[in-house]
């Protein structure tokens, strides 16, 4: 029982984790889309999915918060 409970508890925490790192994102998105204002949070979004080395800049950096708010 308490296994199970630890297993659940620890993907809520996960859900939540994520919930969190992808909320800020998308806050990080809308102040960059403030700074360049002919560009909105999708197209920005769109573009960093679409450049390989972006992509996987970003992926780094989401990796290292997840670790760091898992800690």
């Amino acid at each position: 029982m308490g296994a199970l409970f630890a297993g659940i508890k620890e993907g809520i925490i996960s859900h939540r984790l994520n919930e969190r790192i992808w909320g800020l994102f998308i806050e990080l998105l809308e102040l960059i889309e403030t700074v360049f204002i002919e560009i909105d949070e999708e197209q920005l979004l769109e573009r960093i999915m679409n450049d390989e080395k972006a992509y996987e800049k970003l992926a780094i950096i989401l990796d290292q918060a997840d670790k760091k708010m898992a800690a």
